[in-house]
């Protein structure tokens, strides 16, 4: 099962994509901030314009006047209107999609991407789920998990900055760095034995980021228990004792799609990272900037609250530093830009369907503690979610349109 404890990641670092802001002039009622970009360029997406190819034919005039016009009508509908609702739904401020991809956003390559789901890709989505850890009295061994607390010392005084409790590692599983080392340290002993550790780098231990080079570091790691793996086999039986009321999984090919579809949600994710990494914004408007933030603090202060947790204590157990949630911000507002430059370029927006805004209530539903249907709804707005489904509409068609390699094998 997945494990609670694992450090958040962000999809991307958005100092690569924003960087320098600078002061500009206003252009729209509302304040807009530009930035200096890496990879500047213009994108090689260019707005395109449909063209018309008229054959010479012969008509009455009145009836040519009568085609002009409906053809007009029928462009008004189709482009204009359409935009507007569009720039309404945005709230960016911006006057035409035009002066969003010229001034605001250098949307990069979103066609034709490459992902592989590999071999161990697979296994470890499988292992996941078969592999159980049973508390026993013994000296750690390969594959055993073994759950410790790290105190790190300076000076032979502890440091709370490099001190992490409830960690956890797989003898044997690393082959590099850090968990390697510690690894090795912890093989061979049992719950309640103190391990000296040598050769860990303190820096990379530091909540806050510091620097430790030149100093007098040691960790000791406290074992507070040690665990045997044991695997179930993945049967019919299996998946539906275990599987079925919570995903209503019948048999080990429903467990095996299951894990399928766990992957390729892995791959959206990665490739839109791709999307974020090649985008580059260039200016953004302030009032979404300050929703953002608020979205962002929000769902901190959600999972702070589920944790029984201050925020505090929260972004300190996750080691999020000021600095780290300045980069939440910025990254949750380059990847809302780019879902409506691609929105726009794809024509996305007219594709959402009364069911898709059902279905994204529900999955908030499943996923969050609320009280009742009608607790969810006084939280959240139906253009939240029209806007959460247009961000799936666009992560989807990246991933549509993608080229990805599924090389793996169902060992049965």
């Amino acid at each position: 099962m997945e494990e609670t404890n694992k450090d958040l990641e962000t999809q991307t670092d958005a100092n690569e994509s924003v960087e320098k802001i600078e002061t500009v002039e206003e252009t729209t009622k509302e304040e807009t901030i530009e930035t200096n970009g890496k990879n500047g360029n213009p994108s090689d997406n260019k707005n395109e314009k449909n063209g018309f190819n008229f054959e010479k034919i012969i008509v009455p005039g009145l009836i040519i006047i009568i085609l002009a016009v409906f053809a007009g009508v029928v462009y008004y509908q189709k482009k204009v209107e359409p935009e507007k609702e569009l720039l309404k739904e945005m709230n960016y401020g911006v006057s035409s999609m035009k002066d969003y991809f010229s001034n605001y956003i250098s949307l990069g390559n979103y066609k034709g991407l490459t992902y592989e789901i590999t071999q161990d890709m697979w296994d470890e989505s499988v292992s996941d789920e078969t592999n159980e850890y049973n508390t026993a009295k013994k000296v750690a061994e390969d594959t055993d998990q073994v759950a410790y607390n790290l105190t790190g010392y300076v000076d032979d005084k502890k440091d709370s900055n490099i001190t992490h409790k409830d960690q956890e590692v797989i003898i044997g599983e690393n082959s590099e760095g850090a968990l390697k080392i510690i690894s090795d340290a912890l093989k061979g002993h049992k719950s309640g034995e103190e391990i000296t550790i040598e050769g860990l780098n303190a820096s990379d231990f530091a909540t806050d980021g510091s620097d430790y080079s030149g100093k007098n570091v040691k960790f000791v790691a406290k074992i507070t228990s040690v665990s045997k793996l044991s695997v179930e086999k993945v049967t019919d039986k299996w998946v539906k004792e275990n599987y079925y009321d919570d995903y209503g999984l019948e048999n080990a090919d429903d467990f095996y799609k299951w894990c399928k579809q766990s992957l390729i949600e892995d791959a959206k994710a990665e490739l839109w990272s791709k999307v974020l990494e090649s985008s580059v914004v260039n200016k953004y408007s302030e009032t979404a900037y300050q929703r953002v933030i608020e979205e962002v603090d929000g769902d901190y202060n959600y999972n702070a609250d589920f944790f029984g947790m201050t925020i505090d204590e929260y972004l300190e157990m996750n080691g999020m530093t000021e600095d780290d949630m300045e980069d939440e911000y910025m990254n949750a507002l380059k990847s809302e830009m780019v879902m409506w430059a691609i929105v726009e370029k794809e024509g996305l927006a007219n594709k959402i369907t009364d069911e898709d805004i059902q279905n994204k209530w529900d999955e908030l539903y499943q996923e969050g503690d609320f009280e009742s249907e009608e607790d969810m709804k006084s939280q959240y707005t139906d253009e939240e979610i029209r806007q959460g489904a247009l961000m799936d509409k666009a992560v989807d068609w990246v991933y549509d349109h993608a080229k990805v390699n599924f090389s793996y094998k169902i060992s049965k």
